[in-house]
């Protein structure tokens, strides 16, 4: 408490002291007057002061309430000042409070440790001296503004305590008003790890930053190198498209190619493959003929791409610098690829129409071991339509087109040397068979005058003999007339077939020929042209080699397949030690042919037996 606060309240006490002696001495006297029978005009002051010593009394009651109010709100203030000097004093942060002029009234403890001076030896000195150099002009500045505006102020400084290193700082200041006089509070912050930390993470960004555009850079580099990837992926897959197209046209080309044997449709699929594997608008193919070359087929296409219709055409007759120039492509024996402009077309686009409005030409030589045999002529009329790709993809495809005019001439030679053969096999039969027959019956014929006078009974025999030998020579005839004519031989039915070679042998072999025939479903025409050859083959080699009396001939059939059976009771041989030979062969072959079993069983003297036998199987076709 202090000294004002002591004497203030040592007076009250005093007057209500005397407060109470005066009351004490009021109602005093009022007694004595009226223990002494006083007038009433004394008695009414006596009253009056002693109504006036109540109110006294009862202000002094009041007053002494006040004061004791005083005293326990003067407690409360004690108390709440206390409490703040100690939170003052144990904050963390330093607290410095300041005059207008910056002189330190008043500092916490931890103000005094970040200063490195004791809390006694702060008060009175400015706090100016306390920072760097450099910094105290801003906090002059920072100062003089506190002094004429209340706004805070931050300043950040560097800090040089007693005894200590230089620290970074953070000063808050703001104006305060008390009530002796206006004073400045300032929070001092040491802000080195903050600034240390601040520093760390804008290394740290910046480290960061620079990672970022590293990986950024290498990101955009893989992705140059992924798109570079997905280009070439992208060209790899369209050669690849681009080649199994090109592998699907030679594989359709080849496909069809061979599909045929015959030289004009050959030639017309080389052409309308060659579309699938170079676009162009007009082809030729050119084959050598002596000294000088024609045309065997050519193809145009419209505008509107369709193909105009090919025909065989011969070369007319060219100058003779445009036929030397038609023969040094082929014999260059190498594809050329040429240019001709519109003002001077090449020779070879005057073959074709419109060839003067061909800008692009190509010539792929058609080689044959070694030799030209002709030349492939593609023109365009697109510039640069042709590139040495294409003379390299055309190169397989004229090897295919050579392969397949090679098989078409030799399939030609062929069947000209397979008819020349089936003649002279045509005339080996009627020379073996009809002819003899007819022969026997001639003389048979001349004699049977004689014996129909002579020897009746016999002329009888010889008469059945004749009608015999007639009717086989017939049966014979009809066969090989029906030979002549493949196609009715392939559509006729197997028992009808057998049944004429049955009645053919017969008339050409003194035998007991047996014919079984259990026919019960349609074949198709190659199985049953097969089982007819077989059959004619078999009976050839036993009139020929078997000298045998009983021949059995059995042919069945049903849904599960068919089968023939040829036996024979002649003098037979035996297979491991005897060549076969070229009909045993040739019948083998046959029912290979067709997927069937050949089997051939004979020992010497024990006669020969023959067994061909069909079985249907998955995807077969077997006629009802």
């Amino acid at each position: 408490m202090s000294a004002l606060e002591h004497a203030s309240n040592k007076e009250a006490i005093q007057i209500a002291q005397q407060i109470r002696a005066l009351s004490v001495q009021i109602f005093s006297l009022t007694d004595k007057a009226t223990a002494n029978g006083a007038e009433r005009p004394e008695s009414d002051s006596l009253d009056t002061l002693r109504q006036a010593a109540e109110m006294l009394t009862r202000a002094e009651e009041k007053i002494r309430q006040q004061n004791e109010d005083l005293d326990d709100a003067r407690q409360a203030v004690e108390a709440h000042k206390l409490r703040y000097h100690d939170l003052f004093d144990a904050a963390s942060d330093g607290y410095v409070t300041t005059d207008l002029n910056g002189v330190i009234r008043e500092a916490n403890r931890a103000a005094g440790q970040l200063l490195g001076v004791a809390l006694e030896h702060l008060i009175g000195k400015p706090l100016v001296v306390y920072i760097s150099v450099q910094d105290r002009a801003r906090f002059r500045t920072e100062l003089s503004r506190l002094q004429t505006d209340a706004l805070p102020v931050d300043v950040e400084c560097r800090i040089q305590p007693r005894k200590a290193d230089m620290f970074d700082c953070l000063l808050s200041g703001n104006s305060v008003i008390s009530s002796r006089a206006r004073l400045i509070r300032w929070t001092l912050r040491d802000i080195t790890q903050q600034k240390l930390a601040h520093e760390i993470l804008r290394q740290s960004r910046t480290e960061l930053e620079r990672q970022v555009s590293a990986r950024t850079q290498e990101l955009s580099t893989t992705n140059r190198k992924l798109q570079e990837e997905i280009a070439e992926r992208r060209r790899a897959q369209l050669a690849e498209h681009e080649q199994r197209i090109i592998a699907d046209a030679l594989r359709d080309t080849t496909l069809s190619l061979t599909s045929t044997l015959q030289l004009p449709d050959v030639l017309d699929q080389v052409l309308l493959n060659l579309r699938k594997v170079a676009h162009h608008d007009a082809a030729a193919v050119l084959l050598e003929q002596g000294d000088t070359l024609r045309m065997a087929r050519s193809q145009s296409y419209g505008v509107d791409g369709t193909a105009q219709k090919a025909k065989f055409q011969q070369i007319k007759p060219l100058p003779a610098a445009e036929s030397r120039q038609l023969l040094e492509l082929t014999s260059s024996l190498t594809p050329i690829i040429l240019a001709p402009s519109k003002h001077s077309p090449h020779p070879v686009t005057s073959l074709f129409p419109s060839g003067s409005a061909f800008r692009s030409l190509i010539g792929i030589p058609l080689i044959d071991q070694g030799e030209a045999m002709g030349m492939l002529l593609l023109v365009a009329k697109r510039v640069n339509a042709f590139t040495p790709y294409h003379a390299e993809i055309l190169q397989g495809f004229a090897a295919a087109a050579v392969v397949a005019i090679k098989n078409a001439g030799a399939h030609s030679q062929a069947g000209q040397i397979a008819r020349l053969e089936e003649r002279q096999r045509l005339a080996r039969e009627l020379h073996d068979a009809v002819s003899q027959t007819l022969f026997t019956a001639s003389l048979i014929a001349d004699t049977l005058p004689f014996l129909w006078t002579t020897y009746t009974e016999e002329a009888g025999r010889q008469m059945v003999q004749l009608q015999t030998l007639n009717r086989g020579a017939l049966a014979e005839m009809r066969t090989l007339l029906l030979e002549l004519r493949p196609e009715q031989m392939v559509k006729a039915e197997i028992g009808e077939s057998l049944t004429r070679l049955v009645s053919s042998l017969r008339a050409r072999k003194r035998a007991d020929v047996e014919l079984l025939i259990n026919h019960k479903s349609k074949l198709s025409s190659e199985v049953q042209f097969t089982f007819y050859r077989i059959a004619q083959e078999a009976l050839n080699n036993i009139i020929k080699h078997s000298l045998a009396t009983k021949i059995k001939v059995e042919f069945t059939s049903g849904a599960w397949g068919a089968e023939l059976r040829v036996e024979d009771n002649g003098v037979g041989f035996a297979p491991e030690a005897t060549k076969t030979g070229l009909g045993m062969e040739t019948m083998r072959e046959r029912a290979k042919t067709i997927g069937a079993s050949f089997e051939l069983h004979s020992e010497p003297q024990q006669g020969t037996r023959i067994a061909v036998r069909w079985i249907v199987k998955p995807g077969d076709t077997l006629k009802a």
